[in-house]
Parts: structure tokens; C-alpha cells; sequence
């Protein structure tokens, strides 16, 4: 495993409560900053993408599948949800 996705991980199990897939099932387009804060917490990182006008806050947690896993929640300028991304960490065989 990549040292920054242990690192990350780390600092977001012990930061915050253990999330799951369905809490991000809960946020959709056109939240605000904050409903999502509410929802799951503050974020493991934060990353701005200066030339889409976007923000992205990710979030480590272990899906069900016992894998560790990320997913994105995009801003726009305005500060409102516009997407989410999901990445997992395959296992090395």
C-alpha cells in the first residue's frame, strides 16, 4: 500500500467515525458545505482544482468488501455538491 492512502486512512478512522457506502448515498447534488459536514464529518483531505472552479473533499473508510476505499465529494465555486468519485485500494498479491 502507498504510504499517503495509509496515512489517510489512519487519520480518518481515528478522526472521525467509521463511515460506510450508504452515508454517501446520502449526499446528492446542490448540498451545501455544511449539509455534508453534518452528514459524514469532516473530511481526511481536501484538494482544490483551481482550473474546473472545484473543490474536492475526501473521505478513507472500509467498504463492504473489506477494502479501503475513498470517495470525493465535488464543490463548485459556489460551495454545492456537483459529483462524487470513488476509488478502492485493490489488495498486492
Amino acid at each position: 500500500m502507498k504510504p499517503l492512502a495509509v496515512v489517510l486512512l489512519a487519520a480518518g478512522c481515528a478522526a472521525a467515525p467509521a463511515l460506510h457506502e450508504a452515508d454517501f448515498e446520502r449526499i446528492s447534488n446542490g448540498m451545501s458545505g455544511e449539509d455534508v459536514r453534518r452528514t459524514l464529518g469532516e473530511p481526511t483531505r481536501t484538494e482544490a482544482f483551481p482550473r474546473q472552479k472545484q473543490v474536492a473533499w475526501t473521505y478513507a473508510y472500509v467498504d463492504l468488501w473489506g477494502y479501503f476505499a475513498f470517495t470525493s465529494v465535488l464543490f463548485d465555486d459556489g460551495g454545492r455538491v456537483v459529483g462524487k468519485a470513488f476509488t478502492r485500494k485493490e489488495p498486492e498479491d
